[in-house]
């Protein structure tokens, strides 16, 4: 996966963490690797609290889904910080596939809220 993980230390087990936290929330919003690589640029801990990179505005419901893994990782709640890539991609054939993959991913789950 395509998402950047690093950590203020350079910790190996922070990066674990971040990685985990990473797909505990890509399997809470039902996406695929693209459809996360799509919407988020990388995930960084500083001192234990999550940061976010988005490349689009996230919704409730993905920045919820980031919350609800860096509880489950970090056993306690901190704070996630999201922060907006300022030069999001533009390709517009890269949002027509995204929007098909989404679509394709949401008619094979089992009823699932996209």
């Amino acid at each position: 996966m395509n998402v950047i993980t690093n950590a203020y230390d350079g910790q190996q087990w922070r990066i674990q963490r971040l990685d985990k936290a990473l797909r505990i929330a890509q399997a809470i919003l039902h996406f695929n690797d693209q459809q996360i690589e799509f919407m988020v640029k990388a995930l960084h801990d500083d001192h234990g609290n999550l940061q976010v990179f988005w490349k689009y505005p996230p919704t409730e419901r993905q920045k919820q889904a980031f919350r609800t893994a860096w509880d489950l990782c970090n056993g306690k709640s901190r704070a996630v910080m999201a922060y907006i890539d300022p030069q999001p991609a533009q390709d517009a054939e890269v949002m027509r596939e995204w929007i098909a993959t989404s679509l394709n991913a949401l008619s094979t789950t089992d009823g699932g809220v996209f």
